[in-house]
């Protein structure tokens, strides 16, 4: 069984405020998502309003704990905190810009340069009492320039009016939606996208591939594709999977299958840490790539470290 420890201590900001660095080291997946959540729940009922979560001793972290880390991000950025991350594994980051997470969350190489960030965003210390009001003979202050923050914005999602502090990036608390402000103060609002994640780590054994189309057919159903188009697909899985299973070392315990849906667009990625690198430059291997193109929108082969490899589809249903 998976196990997560958590190791914290109290880092000084300045101006009265200090930060939580809590050191994460094993793993963050179905078996330890719960405790971790825990530990989350008891930070913020402690008052910390700054984390800091150390990954370089986290072995793995599946789509639900990647899932918990973003939550957990709005939760400190909806009550005017912050949550960073620092000195996350490659193989990790990876995965972020596999989901499209990676601007939703800070990560940093170190905790120096997760600090100097933290310490620009809180707040200062008490500024001094407001002069006197000047009398109405002397000229009147000069209008606010533009990219002066606080600026105010209506969410285009739900209509709420927002006050934004500063640039950066930010999500509404009221329906999800994602906006950014740039240094100038103008204002971008992304609409909200709520994707189902599905993960499920499989046996390195063609056998075992029964797993992987029982849960890619509760996706094609959720998303309504045609039998021809799920047919296609199952295929494309099938010739992916076998390519992961043919390429991985004798004795390789296992690959993971991820299945990600939002609207009428599916993610499929099939992936392992040590499956041996490059795929072999075969013909075997030609026209399984000819498969899953001739069957995919978008067919995509990424390095995982240390040793693996990662083939993305998507699949967007047009019918």
């Amino acid at each position: 069984m998976s196990k997560l420890q958590v190791h914290q201590r109290t880092v000084a900001l300045g101006d009265g405020q200090d930060a939580t660095l809590a050191k994460l080291s094993g793993s963050i997946d179905a078996s330890t998502v719960p405790q971790f959540e825990e530990q989350i729940e008891k930070f913020m009922h402690d008052g910390v309003k700054y984390l800091m979560l150390d990954c370089a001793e986290i072995s793995y972290i599946n789509s639900t704990g990647m899932g918990l880390l973003i939550k957990c991000v709005d939760r400190f950025r909806n009550k005017d905190g912050d949550l960073k991350l620092i000195s996350v594994p490659p193989k990790v980051v990876t995965l972020f810009k596999m989901l499209g997470l990676e601007s939703l969350v800070d990560i940093y190489p170190n905790e120096s340069a997760a600090l100097a960030s933290l310490k620009k965003a809180a707040p200062p210390a008490p500024e001094p009492p407001p002069e006197p009001k000047k009398k109405a003979s002397e000229a009147p202050a000069a209008a606010p320039q533009k990219g002066q923050y606080p600026v105010q914005f209506k969410c285009p999602t739900c209509g709420g009016v927002l006050e934004i502090r500063a640039e950066g990036r930010y999500r509404c608390p009221r329906c999800g939606a994602f906006f950014s402000a740039d240094p100038a103060g103008a204002v971008k609002s992304y609409p909200p996208r709520k994707w189902k994640a599905v993960e499920i780590r499989v046996p390195c054994d063609l056998e075992d591939l029964e797993w992987v189309r029982s849960m890619l057919a509760s996706q094609v159903s959720r998303l309504k594709f045609s039998d021809d188009t799920a047919s296609g697909l199952e295929q494309a899985v099938d010739e992916a999977c076998t390519m992961m299973v043919s390429n991985s070392p004798p004795g390789a315990p296992a690959f993971h299958v991820a299945a990600l849906s939002s609207g009428n667009e599916l993610i499929v990625a099939i992936y392992s840490y040590t499956c041996g690198g490059a795929f072999k430059e075969d013909q075997k291997t030609r026209m399984s790539f000819e498969v899953m193109k001739n069957f995919m929108d978008k067919v995509e082969v990424l390095p995982l470290p240390p040793n693996g490899q990662m083939i993305k589809m998507t699949k967007v249903n047009r019918d």
